[in-house]
């Protein structure tokens, strides 16, 4: 097989992983939400907790955030996956209330 330079540098043999997170909340009255106290997350997290769409997630970064109504505090949960990943997607699954976001699914893509 011959292949041409420009052909390898667009992306020939090159692929993509793509992984898939689902978050439960478990506790009925906890929600995904970011802390409005701590203001170095807005590079991280989107308001309502989650990474944005196009983020790109190394290790130990700040991955999703939820208030949980049993401790009256914000969790903050660290990306746990030693390769880089770009969030591909972000779905809140529920109703349209507020706060009835009890599930998310966020989408990553790691460059292979």
């Amino acid at each position: 097989m011959i292949i041409n330079k420009s052909a390898h540098q667009r992306g020939f043999a090159a692929g993509s992983i793509y992984k898939s997170e689902v978050l439960d909340l478990e506790n009925p009255s906890s929600y995904f939400c970011r802390d409005p106290a701590a203001t170095d997350l807005h590079q991280f997290l989107d308001e309502d907790g989650l990474p944005p769409v196009g983020a790109v997630l190394k290790f130990d970064d700040p991955f999703y955030s939820y208030y949980d109504a049993d401790k009256s505090s914000f969790v903050l949960h660290k990306f746990k996956y030693k390769e880089a990943a770009a969030v591909d997607s972000v779905r809140q699954c529920g109703d349209f209330n507020v706060r009835a976001g009890k599930k998310a699914i966020i989408m990553m893509r790691i460059q292979v």
